[in-house]
């Protein structure tokens, strides 16, 4: 089950708990350090790092896929790491 899939599952309270949980632990800060776009143009990957994590200090990497929708860039998918990808 997705994450997303399981917030629509929850009560609207322990949602609310559940979305500040996964928020305290996301980057504050994130630069993008490589940029992907398909040959194609419907999609593209991100390559982030950021400072958070547990400790709030810790340098995290992240990989955000998207795809393109009637001209609009959406995520698909993201993953963030402590470990260099």
């Amino acid at each position: 089950m997705q994450q997303r899939d399981k917030l629509n599952t929850e009560r609207p309270e322990d949602r609310q708990k559940m979305i500040e949980l996964i928020a305290a632990f996301m980057p504050k800060s994130i630069r993008v350090v490589e940029q992907v776009i398909s040959l194609d143009n419907k999609t593209g990957t991100l390559k982030l790092v950021g400072i958070g994590g547990i400790s709030g200090n810790d340098e995290v990497y992240g990989t955000v896929s998207m795809v393109k929708e009637e001209s609009e860039w959406k995520i698909s998918r993201e993953e963030w790491s402590n470990k260099q990808h």
